[in-house]
């Protein structure tokens, strides 16, 4: 209980307070309002949203790639993905609010990488911070949808660039980023080269913001070589055009003062394959030539004076003829005048000179004569010189006497070499072929005013290019001439026979040498005991040393050789009975040398008349080298000795020699008959047999002996040089007398000799 002063007087009312807003909720207000305001600030500053279609997108992520725009950001990729058919990368992109002129029609994006090139290093930020989308401000209507380009720009992304496509029948060797010149200074760059839907080879160039001036209806382009080499007579002189043309390549254009319209951005030309062809830009010309040999599209210049005046730019075949079309340079104009004469130039060596030499290096030219007509054509017939000639030459063997040659085998001969009487020229050939039976034949034709030196006994050869003589003066050359040398000859001659016309049409013999040529006697016929070194067609007949025929057959009949030989006009005299025909080899003996000079020109039958009357048919030779020497007969005549050694290199028909003279041979050489040592039979000369007596020793004679004195050393041959490969025996005989040895006395014969052996003077009692 309480007292009542404590109890208020209004305990019995409710009191209601006064409502008021807390302090609380000032603060979340503030911050939602801050959030409206940002929110709306934000939207206000964002720009436009586009989306852009790459093949690929590496690198790019979503809230994190920037795009950038002169080194500023002016976007963010929001969104990527990939299309419906998976096959481009779908890239979206917000803009910031400065930079909503991006998405206009005609900018460019691409994302950037790290590259490296000739112009320098590029994208080395995306290194660090990653790849990045970059563009370049184009003009036109507001756009959001873009295609990216596959590679950045070539010139500066602050620049538009003015575009030029090129079109080639072929891809060229051109990177990106080659440059484009004109007149030598660099205006632009290449920007790409592909293939266009239809597989044709392009090149797009992108040329420098106020160059563009430059381009013309009349401009030509062209490929410009990594190098070029000039060759004159100053020499070769090699041009390199420089480090980026030789690594990339480059490209060049000029109008050569034709004037011409403003090239429209985005035009397509031509890219021609040199300067040269681009400088040919007057009005087509076509030239008819007979052949194009040597012709090149492209290639061939048209010249005047020597000085290069155009190009020819294609060929074609019609009617049997090449048609060759062909420009001017600028200025040339007037080589198109009525009357013109176009020339095909090629190297030709002849008696009369050289001339085109040059074109083995630069090709056939086409030399240029203006004519004197008033209006310029577009149609000519052009000159080949070797193919007129050639034609009137065939006018002319058409009016001409003609004739067949026939031989056993093709003849180095070509259509048009010259055909000789005497040296002078009378004829050509007009073909070389085969018969239906294939037996070469050749077809001449003769000057009809020189027909009459052709007889029935007229002798046709085949003039070598050259010939060699070998003689005591020395050795001799002869060239026949110089269009022999190339193209050969034939010639012909009666020798003096006497013979009636030829009739036209004839056909006659071509023999292979002037030698078989002035053989025409009658044949006769020699029979040798072997054909050693003899050659048909080679092996002459001398007299004396002189040619006075030739073998034109050889046949083999038994054991011997039958050898058919005709004689020179005049030399009938040889074939007299008793005549003698003797085979002339090389031989080498201690009686001297002989026939030596047949080691060049081969064996010869030497001719020996004979005094009977008459002329005979067939006669019997000899091979003096086959028949027994004196020496050897007579000591196949006289006493017989053998001896006995281990081994022994001479041979059969070795001499026997006796104080370095001959005086017998070895007869026979054979092995013992209990196989352990050889044995030599010797016979020696009736006068000399005395000479070996029971004491006697023989030995093998090596044939070199030497001595060596104080300050040099002497050696010097016992026997001739050319006896030393088959061997010699020596002997002697003490001075001590003894009795003769009697025939068949076997001695023992030693590898060499002692001293005194050579010392021993003859035996008593001869």
């Amino acid at each position: 209980m309480s007292d009542g002063k404590d109890i208020p007087e209004d305990h019995g009312r409710v009191v209601r307070k006064r409502g008021r807003i807390s302090l609380a909720w000032l603060f979340p207000l503030i911050a939602f309002g801050a959030a409206v305001w940002m929110y709306l600030d934000y939207r206000d500053s964002l720009g436009p949203e586009i989306r852009i279609q790459f093949t690929d997108a590496p690198g790019v992520e979503e809230g994190k790639t920037p795009l950038i725009f002169r080194g500023v950001v002016a976007g963010t990729v929001t969104k990527v993905n990939l299309d419906a058919e998976l096959e481009q990368a779908i890239v979206t992109v917000r803009l910031e609010k400065f930079a909503a002129g991006l998405a206009v029609q005609s900018t460019d994006f691409w994302i950037e990488r790290p590259e490296f090139s000739l112009q320098g290093a590029s994208g080395l930020t995306s290194l660090i911070s990653g790849n990045s989308i970059h563009a370049r401000q184009g003009s036109g209507p507001p756009r959001y949808e873009f295609s990216g380009l596959e590679t950045g720009p070539v010139l500066s992304a602050m620049e538009t660039a003015f575009h030029i496509r090129l079109v080639s029948e072929q891809t060229q060797p051109l990177d990106r980023g080659a440059p484009v010149t004109y007149r030598g200074v660099k205006v632009g760059r290449v920007r790409e080269q592909s293939l266009s839907p239809e597989g044709k080879p392009y090149i797009d160039l992108s040329i420098e913001p106020g160059k563009h001036g430059l381009l013309k209806s009349s401009s030509r382009f062209w490929t410009v070589p990594a190098s070029s080499v000039t060759m004159g007579p100053g020499g070769i002189k090699v041009d390199v055009s420089g480090l980026d043309t030789l690594i990339q390549g480059a490209v060049a254009f000029d109008d050569f003062g034709v004037d011409g319209e403003p090239l429209a951005d985005g035009a397509t030309v031509p890219l021609l394959a040199s300067e040269a062809l681009a400088l040919a830009c007057g009005e087509p010309v076509t030239i008819s030539f007979p052949n194009g040999r040597g012709l090149r599209a492209g290639q061939t210049r048209m010249t005047y004076f020597g000085i290069p005046v155009g190009m020819v730019s294609s060929l074609a075949v019609a009617g049997g003829q090449v048609e060759v079309t062909a420009r001017f340079n600028p200025g040339f104009d007037f080589l198109r005048s009525g009357g013109s004469r176009f020339v095909l130039v090629e190297p030709e060596i002849s008696l009369q000179g050289i001339s085109g030499l040059e074109t083995l290096i630069t090709g056939v030219v086409i030399e240029c004569e203006p004519g004197h007509g008033g209006s310029l054509e577009t149609k000519f017939a052009g000159v080949v010189p070797k193919t007129d000639d050639a034609a009137a030459a065939v006018t002319a063997d058409e009016l001409s006497f003609r004739m067949r040659l026939e031989s056993e085998q093709t003849q180095p001969l070509d259509r048009g070499a010259p055909v000789t009487y005497r040296g002078v020229k009378v004829g050509r050939v007009r073909e070389q072929a085969l018969t239906p039976e294939g037996k070469p034949y050749i077809e001449i034709a003769v000057d009809r005013t020189k027909s009459g030196l052709l007889k029935t006994s007229s002798r046709f050869w085949s003039v070598p290019a050259s010939s060699v003589t070998m003689g005591p003066g020395g050795i001799k050359v002869d060239v026949s001439g110089l269009d022999t040398l190339i193209q050969g000859a034939v010639a012909f001659d009666d020798f003096g026979v006497e013979g009636g016309p030829l009739p036209e049409g004839a056909t006659a013999e071509l023999l292979a040498s002037e030698a078989l040529a002035k053989a025409c006697g009658e044949p006769f016929t020699i029979t040798f005991p072997n054909g050693r070194g003899l050659r048909e067609g080679q092996t002459r007949l001398t007299r004396l040393g002189i040619p006075v025929g030739m073998v034109t057959a050889l046949q083999a009949t038994g054991d011997k050789v039958r050898v058919t030989a005709q004689l020179n006009p005049g030399f009938d005299f040889l074939r007299a009975p008793g005549s003698e025909f003797i085979l002339v080899e090389p031989d080498i003996s201690l009686q001297g040398v002989s026939g030596l000079e047949t080691l060049v020109t081969g064996v010869i039958i030497e001719c020996k008349p004979g005094q009977g009357s008459g002329l005979g048919t067939s006669f019997a030779g000899r091979v003096p080298k086959d028949e027994e020497t004196p020496v050897l007969a007579l000591s196949r005549k006289g006493r017989h000795f053998r001896l006995v050694s281990r081994a022994t290199s001479t041979s059969e028909g070795a001499p026997v020699l006796y104080r370095d003279l001959q005086v017998g041979s070895v007869l026979e050489k054979k092995l013992a008959d209990d196989g352990q040592a050889v044995e030599l039979a010797i016979g020696l000369e009736p006068p000399h047999a005395h000479l070996v007596r029971e004491n006697t020793v023989f030995w093998d004679e090596r044939g070199l002996r030497g001595s060596i004195g104080f300050f040099h050393i002497n050696i010097q041959t016992a026997i001739p040089l050319p006896v030393i490969g088959g061997g010699a025996i020596g002997f002697a005989t003490p001075d001590a007398t003894a009795p003769p040895a009697p025939a068949g006395t076997v001695f023992t014969l030693y590898d060499r000799p002692q001293k005194e052996w050579r010392k021993w003077k003859e035996p008593a009692g001869q």
